[in-house]
This record gives C-alpha cells, structure tokens and sequence, in this order.
C-alpha cells in the first residue's frame, strides 16, 4: 500500500527553493519514492497555516517510507521522520 509524506514548507531562500525543486527527484529515487506535487496554499479554513507551499511525495509501500540508504553509502537504512507514516 502506497505510504504519503506531507510536507508544510516555508522559503526561506529563492535560491535555495530552485536548488530543492531542482534536486529532489535523484534522492527520491532510492526510497522507491516520487513527487505527486507542489503547490501553494489556497486558503486556512480554520485558525492559522503560516506556510505557503505544500509538497506531497509518494512511496511505493510503508516499508519504505521513512527508510532507506544514504545516497552513495552501504550502511544500514536510517530513519529520516520520527516515527513512521501510519502514526505509530
């Protein structure tokens, strides 16, 4: 079952945001992970939402959402989220 990360993003940079959009899809590769999209914020329905952009990447299955190998190193996988997808 395909696992979704959803990330809230800020710009800090211009020049930093074009070498994000540039770059992201080569690391996503290695988790079996790929941009559904990027877009910006339309409207908070309720309270506050202090970020503009949202981005969504999908996985193939939870099993590696969350892990998988630093690009160019052999080691053994490494958790880049604090907890895993599902909530647990």
């Amino acid at each position: 079952m395909a696992t979704y990360l959803i990330g809230h993003i800020t710009v800090k940079g211009r020049d930093k945001w074009e070498r994000y959009v540039e770059g992201v899809a080569r690391p996503l590769e290695h988790f079996d992970a790929h941009l559904v999209f990027r877009g910006r914020r339309a409207a908070v329905l309720a309270g506050a939402h202090p970020h503009e952009l949202t981005v969504v990447i999908e996985f193939a299955d939870q099993g590696t959402g969350g892990r998988g190998r630093s690009p160019g190193t052999s080691g053994p996988p490494q958790r880049w989220c604090s907890r895993n997808f599902s909530g647990r």
